[in-house]
């Protein structure tokens, strides 16, 4: 029988994006769940963005918007939220999808400052299983 872990990695259509994953995986595994839940927000933001990259090579709105995304980064202003916000935009998202991922990325946000506070066993699950669904 296939693992959970194996049978998501499986679903995930770049393999560009295995790295980023088998780190997500290490961390649950010794139940760094923060750093879990962390690592799931750095993959799907970066695998949203490869998406747009490569729109950008035949779209016209695709390439200026991950020029606008470039520019961003250049000037270190964040860019996680244009990233969702633009791949809904593009499609590569739908309503719901972008509702799921948008709420990743805040919870990102609080878990990544000192709050004292970090994610469930079950919310790095849910993060991992809508991440792999909708964005991988």
């Amino acid at each position: 029988m296939l693992s959970k872990w194996v049978f998501m990695r499986r679903k995930i259509y770049d393999k560009g994006d295995y790295l980023l994953f088998d780190e997500v995986k290490k961390c649950y595994k010794t139940k760094s769940y923060r750093m879990a839940y962390i690592g799931i927000w750095i993959l799907t933001a970066e695998s949203l963005k490869n998406k747009i990259k490569i729109m950008a090579e035949k779209d016209n709105q695709a390439d200026k918007l991950i020029q606008n995304i470039d520019k961003d980064e250049k000037n270190q202003k964040s860019v996680d939220k244009i990233i969702i916000q633009y791949a809904k935009d593009l499609g590569i998202l739908d309503d719901i999808e972008f509702k799921e991922i948008e709420h990743i990325l805040e919870m990102r946000n609080i878990y990544a400052h000192p709050y004292n506070f970090g994610p469930k066993k079950e919310d790095v699950v849910c993060a991992i299983v809508n991440s792999v669904e909708s964005v991988l």
